[in-house]
């Protein structure tokens, strides 16, 4: 049955090379059936006993030894609580072993993990997840630590807590970076953290959804030039035009007061540079026409400025600099 089947394939079809697919076709051998009817001691002669092999293999009369799949390895570890703990402070004592057991396994493998789920589980109610992500790869006990205690001030307990379960993300190598000596000083006696570090800990202690990073928009338009995007441990230069923004864009532009067709803030705003002139937005209808200026109030604030180009061309307030 396979070897009918078989048989009618194309020698095209092999991981031959071309050379010996040419000489078979020269031969007038052009599909498989043609090379199983040669003699297998001058098949072999001619095109080497590999070529034979590989036939032996697909009909099934040599063993094909296939390399096993292993999965990757993972840390996961549950455990038992000796009593119900609902008080914070307990619960955070009984679960720094499971991180102190996860360290050592991600040490002797030299490697780290930026995705740590726990999950709390209760006598009754559903088991209260916990997932710590973190923005490079981590070993360090006392950091898992330190984020759990972020989450745990936004977590509401339905019921005790009566087991724990720790399960690590994808194992990732820990590459060693050299540090900067005086940084490094400056972070040893000012006992600050490091933006990666700071940011995982503010997520943890705010939410994902209050902390994020900007990314780039290709969009001419001020409030769409920019989109929410994961923080990242570290940020590479990307080719963009520079333009001069201001730091602080407001959520929706301000109107301002004018006077003879000039805008007022605690008096005349002075025109600095401009005009920017940007339209676009047309083909999503909220296409915008406008005039952008760089101006100075009477404090001497930098202010950003745009002048509507149609209908009643009135001035707005849409950025300040620091």
């Amino acid at each position: 049955m396979l070897t009918g089947v078989l048989s009618r394939l194309s020698l095209q079809r092999l991981n031959w090379p071309q050379r010996v697919v040419k000489a078979l076709d020269e031969m007038g051998l052009r599909r498989l059936g043609d090379c199983l009817r040669l003699p297998r001691e001058g098949f072999a002669r001619r095109l080497g006993v590999e070529r034979l092999a590989e036939l032996d293999r697909a009909l099934g009369r040599l063993p094909e030894a296939r390399t096993a799949w292993v999965p990757a390895s993972r840390f996961s570890l549950s455990v038992d609580l000796h009593s119900e703990y609902l008080d914070r402070e307990r619960l955070m004592r009984a679960i720094r072993p499971l991180f102190e057991q996860l360290q050592r396994y991600l040490v002797v493998r030299q490697s780290g993990v930026q995705l740590v789920e726990l999950k709390l589980h209760h006598l009754r109610a559903p088991a209260s997840p916990v997932v710590l992500r973190l923005l490079s790869p981590a070993y360090q006990a006392e950091h898992f630590h330190a984020l759990l205690g972020g989450h745990m001030e936004r977590i509401e307990l339905p019921e005790p807590v009566v087991a724990l379960t720790l399960r690590a993300g994808r194992l990732q190598p820990l590459t060693a970076v050299s540090g900067d000596l005086l940084a490094s000083r400056q972070r040893m006696g000012g006992g600050g953290l490091s933006a990666g570090r700071l940011v995982e800990c503010l997520r943890a202690r705010l939410g994902r959804r209050a902390v994020y990073g900007v990314g780039l928009q290709p969009d001419y338009r001020p409030d769409r030039a920019w989109r929410r995007v994961e923080p990242v441990a570290s940020h590479e230069s990307g080719h963009f035009v520079q333009l001069n923004r201001p730091l602080w864009l407001l959520k929706s532009p301000t109107p301002l007061r004018q006077q003879q067709g000039w805008p007022w803030q605690e008096g005349r705003l002075r025109i600095e540079a401009g005009p920017e002139r940007i339209e676009s937005g047309w083909w999503d209808g909220a296409d915008i026409s406008r005039d952008y200026y760089l101006a100075r109030n009477a404090y001497q604030q930098w202010l950003w400025i745009y002048r509507e180009r149609q209908g009643a061309r009135r001035w707005y307030l849409h950025g300040l600099f620091a």
